[in-house]
Order: structure tokens, then sequence, then C-alpha cells
């Protein structure tokens, strides 16, 4: 399997506060995307060493929802996705899906979950829409296990 020699930052919410970036918008509304990837990774084993630090409190505001996914994603991790955020497989699988500027992650956000707004950033930052997306993942990464290029990468 492919590992990072060095951390390589995937997203950061940062990275989203201009162009079509609503002005009356929150900074978090710029990482709701990159926390429903995140959360997704961690619930299904995923997590790199970094998460293991925070797991427990990660696990405790999964379950209670007092947090929404982009505030998780503020709180444990400022606003960023990292290698550092993910084990090996995790960064393959974010290497070949969340990478893919036109077939991947972003792509399929758009067209599944931002579909008719305006912008990926109207998407609202909820415990249902990561529902939605969790699922859209999910198949995804259920076909990049089966496929030829992942059994290459581990």
């Amino acid at each position: 399997m492919k590992t990072h020699q060095f951390n390589l930052k995937y997203d950061d919410a940062s990275w989203h506060s201009e162009g079509d970036f609503p002005a009356n918008f929150p900074p978090e509304a710029g990482g709701t995307h990159i926390a429903m990837f995140l959360i997704w990774a961690w619930l299904n084993g995923l997590g790199g060493e970094s998460f293991e630090e925070f797991m427990d409190e990660f696990n405790d505001a999964v379950e209670s929802q007092k947090m929404s996914p982009a505030e998780i994603l503020f709180a444990m991790c400022d606003g960023k996705l990292t290698s550092e955020d993910l084990n090996d497989e995790g960064n393959a699988f974010a290497d070949a899906y969340y990478q893919d500027t036109s077939t991947g992650y972003l792509p399929d956000y758009i067209k599944y979950i931002a579909v008719g707004l305006p912008t990926i950033y109207h998407v609202q930052d909820t415990w249902e829409n990561f529902g939605l997306v969790s699922h859209m993942i999910s198949e995804k990464y259920s076909e990049w296990e089966h496929s030829s290029n992942a059994r290459n990468q581990h």
C-alpha cells in the first residue's frame, strides 16, 4: 500500500472562502463537504493515528449529535482534511476518490447532494445530509474496494 512520506493536505475550508462562496455564510459552510467525508472515513475505520487522540470525544459528538459535522471538523481538525487524519487504506481511498476532480467525491457531492442549490456551500450542515453523503461514499468505497486499482494500492 502506498504511504504518504509527508503530511498531504487534501482540503481546507479556508480554500473555499473566495469565488462563489456566499459573503454572508460562516466559514464552516466551506467545510461541510470536507467534514462529511472525514466523518464517514472515521466511522468506517479509516482514521489515522491523529484520530486516536480524540476518538472518545468524536464518538460522543457523533452519538449525541450536539455538534454538526462541520463543527466537529473545525473543533478536531481546524477545518482541514490531511493524510494524518486517515490510515493507509483511508489515504489510498482519498487519493483515488477525494482527489479525483472529474468523477470523484466533489463531482458526486455536487451531482447527488448539492443538486438544485446555487453552490455546494448551500448544502445544510446536518446529520440528515451526512446520512445521504455517507450512503454515496459507501457505494463508491465498495466499488473502489473491488476495483483492481484498490488491490494495487493495498
